[in-house]
């Protein structure tokens, strides 16, 4: 497990508001910060450069405030959590409080208005495949595609691997990888993300016999399990597929399957069984 660091009440001058007097003239806001870290334990080498180091994130912050203006604190919430996770790579998840003690509500009295903001590096599996002639380069180009997102990191590309076609609709030889990823993208923008690749590489969703351009699925998002119109996490039976698994394995063999509560080991030791058994 790791730590969690705190900033409370942190005092920067800042030029947000909807008035234009806000936006001219600034007023004071109240910044809290609580940072979850993806650290090991550091008593033993007692070593700055292995936490988050507070005085730069504070630094960071007020520089931030002075040089970004919004209308809406709601805005600056956001926007101050994402940049905090991108600049500080030992933070794994935040909550942000922007504290505006100033609001303008005249006649009453209040303490302060505040906006509260959650943002985490999410853990993400994707599954891709294709079966036209150039399948490497096209998969090649959709890992590059994915991993040149700024809200996407630490992008690792499993061995590629060949498998027939699944199903009587599809033809041909797949090409298929396993892609692990780490996200500031919610599973909705995500699946948008991932549509727009396919749609520049060539992918027809008009067209879903035969031959498939590229296909990229989220395998699994943390340990969310959730069903929308557009899509279903975990991917819905993907343990019964060797070109998921198989690759999965190589990049992560202990990932748990969080309905199945099985590593992808087990489920890979599982389905070669049971594959053993249908050829005696």
């Amino acid at each position: 497990m790791g730590y969690i660091v705190r900033i409370k009440d942190l005092a920067v001058y800042a030029y947000n508001g909807v008035n234009p007097e806000e936006q001219a003239l600034g007023q004071m806001f109240l910044i809290c910060v609580e940072m979850h870290t993806n650290m090991n334990d550091i008593t033993s080498d007692d070593d700055i450069a292995h936490t988050i180091n507070y005085s730069r994130v504070s630094k960071f912050i007020s520089q931030w405030m002075t040089d970004h203006s919004f209308q809406l604190i709601e805005r600056v919430a956001y926007n101050l959590c994402r940049e905090i996770l991108l600049q500080f790579e030992g933070v794994k998840s935040i909550t942000l409080e922007v504290k505006k003690p100033h609001a303008p509500i005249r006649g009453m009295h209040f303490d302060y208005v505040s906006v509260q903001k959650d943002m985490a590096w999410h853990e993400v599996y994707l599954s891709l495949g294709s079966n036209v002639r150039n399948c490497a380069e096209i998969i090649e180009k959709a890992v590059e595609a994915i991993g040149s997102h700024p809200d996407i990191r630490n992008l690792v590309c499993s061995e590629s691997m060949t498998s027939p076609a699944y199903g009587d609709e599809y033809e041909g030889i797949f090409l298929n990888n396993a892609v692990k990823i780490e996200t500031l993208l919610s599973p909705d923008r995500l699946h948008q993300l991932i549509r727009s690749i396919e749609s520049d590489l060539g992918r027809d969703r008009s067209k879903e016999a035969g031959i498939r351009t590229i296909d990229i699925d989220v395998l699994l998002y943390d340990d969310l399990v959730a069903s929308t119109v557009d899509y279903v996490l975990p991917y819905p039976d993907f343990e019964y597929r060797d070109y998921t698994l198989l690759p999965m394995c190589d990049i992560g063999p202990n990932v748990y399957h969080p309905v199945l509560k099985k590593t992808m080991k087990k489920l890979k030791e599982e389905l070669m069984d049971q594959a053993a058994s249908k050829r005696r």
